[in-house]
This record gives C-alpha cells, structure tokens and sequence, in this order.
C-alpha cells in the first residue's frame, strides 16, 4: 500500500490555525529521548476492560503525561491533558488512557464501525506499538470515545501499510464529567515477535481533539515526517522490561457488533458479542508478521 495515498487526509489537520497560551516551544534537537522511557509492570491479574480506570491494579503503573501538540501548535502542551497507563500480564499488553476535557460536552464521537477513518470525524487515542528491537514492523491502535477500532500494519520501517489487515484486541471507552476514558487490551497472541526472557518495545502515544483540529504525541515527534511521524518508530518512548511473555501463531476468529449494521451474518448460539467494537462478522485475524 502506497504511504501517500493513505496518509493524504491527514495532512488536512496541519493547515488549520488555533490560538492557544504562550508556552516555550521545545528545542527538538536537544531532547533526550532516553528518558521516554515506561518502566514495564507485570501483574498477576490484569485490569477490567470497562472504560472506568477505577480498578486498583493501574496503580501499579506509572503515569505517562506530558503529551505536546503537533498540530495546529508545534512542540507546546496539549491544552487538555492526558494520562496514559500501561500494564501486562501472561496473556496481555493493557493500555489505559484518561483524556481530560475542561468541556466534556463537546467531546465528538460519532463513528462506530471497525475500520472506520475516524481521524477526521471523531476525538481520538492511538498508539503505535513496535514489538521488534529495531521498529521496521508496527501497528496502530486507534479507538474513541465509542470504543471503535481501527488498526493498520506497518512493515519497512514505516513505509509500507496495510490498512485492512485486522487483529484481535479489546476496547472499552466511556464518556465522564471529566471527559473520556478508554481501556485497551490487546493479547500477546495476537502478536508476532521474537521469543525473549527479557525484551524491550517500543511505542508512541496519539491524543486527537477533534473540535480543535489538535493532535498531541507523546515523545515529541518531528513534523518534518507529517502525519507518517506516527509511524517512524526511531523517534519512539520504550517500554522496558516485558518478561517471559510468548507471541502467538495461529490466526484467531472474534465475532464483532455493532447497532444498525446491514447485511449481518449469522452468528451461531453461545458466541459472545462486543457491542463496544465495530461491525458484525467474522474474520481471520492474523498475528503481526509473516511465516
């Protein structure tokens, strides 16, 4: 898949202008990016994917702030904050994110099938996540405040995608008086990498405020990429320390919902449905990388 073709919409973003306070703008070239850094915490039982954040087991993780604007600013604060949690257990990576909002009212969330582009219609939260030492293979989580998904592969370093390509994870996002929330879980099986005692990853964090036409990372990214940035995983926070976890080989089925859809299949009794996730059917889904 051509990366231009693909990315041409996000472009769009960068070219609106909004005020935001006088902040000092950050030096790109003198970051330290070895302090991006998410010391891993394996826990015994990981959280409930419900939106809420309010299980005790994220007290374990540290918090990640401190995300800064790429656009329609450049390296200033977001002007809503943002906290990200992360976790693992045996079976699974968790990502929690609370996206604060001063006016949770006008949060947008409209899209609700799989796949869906809703980098232009809806406020968002995306990683990328790397599970090689070198970052040439990625994918993207992207969700919202209605718990839509949408993930694309990433192979050459960032220059290559396939954005039909789909795997199994869980989300869970909830609208509050603080804004919204989103919990993400997505099982190592579901990934291809290389099996280690100990091994490092890497990731990088994506906050859209869709009224403001803002977009927020953290670490800071370079704009000279555009909107590709996301995916050139040199520029990338490591999460340090997974152990012992194992990658998966077969390809999965999940059975997925969503209301109104058209055309539905059948599904056969006793299969569990995900009213929280995209459209109705059944899919191979293949893990990250190729035999």
């Amino acid at each position: 898949m051509n990366i231009w073709k693909y990315l041409t919409v996000g472009f769009s973003v960068v070219a609106f202008s909004y005020p935001v306070l006088a902040q000092e703008r950050i030096d790109l070239s003198k970051i330290d990016r070895s302090k991006y850094r998410i010391e891993m915490v394996k826990v015994e039982t990981g959280p409930k994917i419900d939106g809420v954040m309010d299980d005790a087991v994220w007290s374990n993780s540290p918090v990640v702030t401190g995300v800064v604007q790429f656009s329609p600013e450049y390296l200033v604060p977001a002007t809503e904050e943002t906290e990200v949690r992360v976790l693992y257990d045996d079976e699974n990576l968790y990502v929690g994110a609370i996206c604060f909002d001063r006016e949770p009212e006008k949060v947008v969330a409209r899209e609700m099938r799989r796949d869906a582009n809703i980098f232009t219609t809806d406020d968002t939260f995306a990683f990328t996540l790397s599970p090689v030492a070198d970052g040439s293979v990625l994918i993207l989580f992207n969700t919202s405040p209605l718990g839509e998904q949408r993930d694309v592969y990433g192979g050459n370093f960032g220059e290559t995608f396939n954005d039909s390509w789909d795997t199994v994870w869980r989300t869970r996002a909830r609208r509050n008086e603080r804004g919204w929330a989103v919990e993400i879980a997505v099982p190592f099986k579901a990934l291809r990498f290389e099996a280690a005692d100990v091994q490092d990853w890497t990731i990088i964090f994506r906050r859209q405020i869709r009224r403001k036409r803002e977009t927020s990372y953290w670490p800071q990214l370079d704009r000279a990429y555009g909107f590709a940035t996301m995916y050139k995983m040199q520029q990338a926070g490591k999460l340090v320390g997974l152990e012992k976890v194992s990658p998966g080989r077969a390809l999965e089925i999940l059975p997925y919902t969503t209301l109104g859809a058209t055309g539905l299949r059948r599904v056969p009794p006793g299969l569990p449905l995900d009213l929280n996730a995209s459209s109705l059917d059944f899919n191979d889904r293949k893990n990250i990388g190729s035999d």
